[in-house]
């Protein structure tokens, strides 16, 4: 089972994305972690130790990032070894180049937006189950690799659900023990 979003949000400064997709089998849904503010409550649920498919995630987008760039040395090696470690996170990550002009901040594309753009695009189409998170920022327009600013991909990334309602803590609770007794974990 494996569950799939996309927010997208727009203001005067353009459009920001983020897609998730993540393979329940990924996760430990036994011991999750509660944060409480006043007007939400998350919970995070942890990945579990490694698995042979959390490492063919990770190989299957490293292969799309190298059909984007042509001048990568990646190590593949130690990027498993950072996945295999306990919390241990992958994550790739375009910045802009921030220019302050008469007091107003402007985000410039990195040479290499184009590209990443394209492995954006790559990743968020492979099929399941895979479990990533891909955030993205534009300038204002339609999403493109001319508008592209930001983005970061991150492999298998802990799962966080903020809820704002009691009516979502209820659905939430209730999708969970569905996936518990179809699972057979209850």
């Amino acid at each position: 089972m494996f569950i799939r979003t996309e927010v997208a949000g727009a203001d005067g400064s353009g459009l920001s994305r983020v897609v998730l997709r993540a393979d329940m089998r990924d996760y430990d849904f036994e011991t999750v972690r509660l944060n409480t503010r006043p007007d939400s409550v998350t919970l995070r649920a942890s990945r579990k130790d490694t698995s042979t498919s959390m490492l063919t995630t990770l190989d299957t987008i490293v292969d799309r990032l190298e059909m984007t760039s042509n001048n990568l040395d990646i190590d593949r090696d130690t990027m498993r070894d950072l996945l295999a470690q306990q919390d241990g996170t992958v994550a790739f990550r375009l910045m802009a180049e921030v220019i302050v002009e008469d007091g107003e901040n402007t985000l410039v594309a990195h040479e290499d937006a184009p590209a990443f753009f394209e492995f954006t695009q790559l990743v968020e189409a492979m099929p399941a189950p895979a479990s990533f998170r891909s955030a993205t920022a534009f300038a204002p327009g339609e999403p493109s690799a001319e508008t592209f600013r930001t983005g970061e991909i991150a492999v298998v990334p802990a799962l966080d659900f903020t809820l704002t309602t009691q009516e979502e803590i209820n659905q939430l609770g209730q999708a969970l023990f569905n996936h518990s007794v179809a699972s057979d974990c209850i």
